[in-house]
């Protein structure tokens, strides 16, 4: 059985670490002491030998499938991460548009986006674009 984080572990244990002193590494191996990086892969680097950031996702989540906020939320930071553990730079986050919400207003979309911002700051995520029913995230090259 898959060992789910509950939702907000991530953000609380980076808002408890001084921004200056943290660590991805620590972040990854505090949370998954068992797994390291595997920086071995396959993925194209640029002259300076960091890893280029690839045209499509490398994968993707769907958050698109009637569950809680609560539960989006805990997914998207477990998802985000093991693509951080797999060292991917190009992530997709499907919310879907929020049509079929009341009032056909986003519920998960502004949620998604905030989380997202937070780990910005955190420099866990480089930058995102926001597209109808997705985001596109770049993650940091280690």
């Amino acid at each position: 059985m898959k060992n789910i984080l509950p939702c907000g572990v991530l953000i609380r244990t980076m808002r408890m670490m001084n921004k200056n002193d943290f660590s991805m590494e620590d972040l990854l191996r505090e949370h998954s002491p068992k797994v390291t990086r595997d920086l071995s892969g396959d993925s194209l680097t640029s002259k300076t030998g960091k890893k280029k950031i690839p045209a499509e996702p490398e994968d993707e989540l769907d958050l698109h499938n009637g569950r809680s906020s609560e539960e989006c939320l805990r997914e998207f930071e477990e998802f985000l991460l093991d693509c951080l553990k797999r060292n991917l730079r190009k992530i997709r986050v499907i919310t879907g548009k929020g049509l079929h919400s009341p009032g056909g207003r986003a519920v998960l979309s502004p949620k998604i986006e905030k989380l997202i911002e937070e780990f910005m700051s955190f420099k866990v995520i480089e930058r995102y674009k926001k597209e109808s029913g997705h985001f596109d995230v770049i993650l940091p090259d280690q």
